[in-house]
Formats: structure tokens, sequence, C-alpha cells
């Protein structure tokens, strides 16, 4: 399920009306991308559109009009003086309302989000008020009268890169988006300082990070939210269970095991990124190996050692893994996703 699903689900069956504000558009400059998102209830807040001040704002919008009977607007804000900022954009804002009758259509998109793609959330907002909320099929989608949403449906639905798409015109606004959880899979192997470290980072990111360790009693008592914890008897057996485009890294108390699981990624073939942590020198001692036990060279040119920022030389657990995390921040920016590893660069140096 994804969040925002679980937290206003929680809030409309404690009977608590509530806000969805959602960042529809952007012209210029503007704190958060399209489809950013928060939950605004009388007394509470989940989530974040940034902004300060345009935050703020919206906040107030949105609980002044929960006070009467709330129907879906659409809000233009321009980030210039008359919101204390100079960013120069124009953020359009749509403002839907729930209540606690709208519990069981929640529910029902929650339970959709936990299915392969097949489906996707349509909120319609005509100019002269009203608006609707459909679940869209493939069959739906082929069939819907709008130009503009058999286009931008058709991608989602084939699982394009597509997650969030809205048409604003005045005070009409239309909204499309994927139901599917579309964080990056990261699988980290290694339980030691760095890994717990890198866990830390990840976690608050957008990723989805399951971590491995053969070594039950490494992992600490408590760890971040949202993070699957395996503890298999043979790690490296683990690799063909990630899903497609997963990027792993690679940080074992053993090098062994780290060929043994670099060996496996590389045979998938399928693999968004693969880093391992070590020195230049193991790197040519793994590609040396690895060749010898027949990976070719350009799935070799695929395994990132060193990782991380080739500005940052820091060792700490702490220092590696904001680095780590910052590179595959970048990487997954300037790759499109879909393609393998091959796409990205090789990192700074990192001893280990």
């Amino acid at each position: 399920m994804t969040g925002w699903l679980h937290t206003l689900a929680c809030e409309l069956r404690a009977g608590t009306p509530a806000m969805l504000v959602i960042v529809a558009k952007v012209q210029g400059s503007g704190p958060r991308e399209p489809g950013a998102r928060m939950i605004v209830t009388e007394g509470g807040l989940f989530g974040t559109i940034g902004g300060g001040q345009l935050e703020y704002e919206a906040i107030a919008m949105a609980r002044t009009a929960l006070s009467g009977a709330p129907d879906m607007f659409v809000k233009p804000m321009h980030l210039g003086p008359e919101l204390g900022q100079c960013c120069g954009g124009l953020v359009y804002l749509a403002f839907e309302p729930f209540t606690s009758a709208d519990t069981a259509w929640v529910e029902q998109l929650a339970e959709r989000s936990e299915r392969p793609l097949d489906t996707l959330r349509m909120v319609c907002q005509p100019a002269d008020g009203g608006f609707s909320r459909t679940l869209l099929t493939q069959a739906d989608a082929a069939a819907h009268a709008d130009d503009w949403v058999r286009f931008e449906t058709a991608a989602m639905l084939q699982g394009g890169t597509s997650v969030f798409q809205a048409k604003v015109d005045g005070s009409a606004c239309t909204i499309v988006e994927r139901l599917q959880d579309s964080r990056q899979p990261v699988w980290v192997f290694g339980a030691g300082h760095v890994g717990r470290a890198l866990v830390r980072a990840l976690a608050p990111l957008h990723f989805t990070v399951t971590w491995i360790d053969g070594r039950a009693d490494e992992f600490p008592a408590e760890g971040p939210d949202g993070v699957t914890r395996l503890i298999p008897a043979m790690p490296d057996l683990m690799v063909d269970e990630a899903p497609e485009a997963t990027a792993f890294i690679v940080m074992t108390h053993s090098h062994a095991l780290d060929q043994d699981i670099c060996e496996a990624v590389l045979r998938r073939g399928d693999a968004r990124y693969l880093g391992l942590i070590g020195s230049a020198t193991k790197a040519a001692r793994f590609n040396s190996r690895l060749k010898a036990r027949g990976i070719d060279a350009a799935d070799l040119s695929h395994l990132h050692c060193p990782i991380g920022l080739p500005g940052i030389t820091g060792k700490s657990p702490e220092v590696i893994a904001a680095s780590v995390a910052a590179d595959l921040l970048i990487k997954f920016e300037q790759q499109a996703p879909g393609q393998t590893a091959a796409a990205a660069t090789v990192g700074g140096s990192l001893d280990v």
C-alpha cells in the first residue's frame, strides 16, 4: 500500500475528514514536483508539498474548506512577493476532500495498490463544480472520450516511467495516477557498520530497501521503518528473488561472499545498478576472478567498485552512506528507468 493511502484510510476510519492537497502542475521553479502531496485534517498534517509559506497557505485553505461542505477545487499559487518567496514559479494545487463516507473507496484503492499494475486512479474536477473519482482499467482508458486521458494512461498501464499526470485548464482539473509503488528497489547485502549506516540513509528516500545478511545477530534491534530484512543461510542465492531492475549494493563481511553475490547479479543481467564496496585493487581482483568464471568484459563493466561520489574521500560509515546514497540519486535521475546498470558511471574511492 502506498503511504498516503494508509494514512488517509486510518483518518477516515476514525471519522476524521481530510483534504488531500496535490501539486497538480508547476510552471517555472517550484519547491516540489507534480504529484507531491500532503493530507490535511483539522488537527493533523501528513506529508509535505514544500515551499514554506506556500505550504502554510495551502494548509489554511484546506482547513477552511474542511469546515464547510467542501468540493474539490484548484488554486494557482504564484511564488512571488505575496508569498514572501522569490522562486518566480506558478504552482497549481488541487484540493480533494474526503470524509468517512469515502472510506470504502480509499480501502479499495489501497487493495488495488497491492496488485500488479492493472488500474489507475482518475479524478476529474469540471469547471462548473462537482468532481468524480474513477478507477481506470486498460479497456476503460483505451475507450475514454478524452484524447489526453487515452494518451497519458496508455503509457502508465504499459509500465512506463510516468506515474502522475494532471491537466489543468482554469478551474478544471483532471488527474491520472498509478497506485502501485513506483519506488526504486534497492537490495543491500551486509549488516555491518557501513550496511547499517547505508540502510538508514536510504530508508527515507524514494527507495524500497531490502536488507540481507545471513547473520541474524548483526541486525540492530530496531531499524528504519519500511525496510525488509532477510536472513538466508546463503545470501547469494537470494539474488534471483529480487525484482527486475533492482539496484544491488554489496558490502558483506566476506570478500568470497561479495564475489558470489556479484557473480549472481551479473549473470541475471537485468540489474539497474551493481555497486561493490572496496578499493581499486579489490575491483581489479574481482574483475580477474569473475572473468575466469566466464563473465565477459561487457558485463564486468557494469560492476561499480569503488562506490560513492568521487569527490568524497571520507571513510566513516556515515560518510560512505551519504556518498553512496547521493550517487544513487544522481545516477537514477540521469538513467532512464528500465535500463540496466550499464548506463551508470563508476563512483569514487572507498577502501575496505
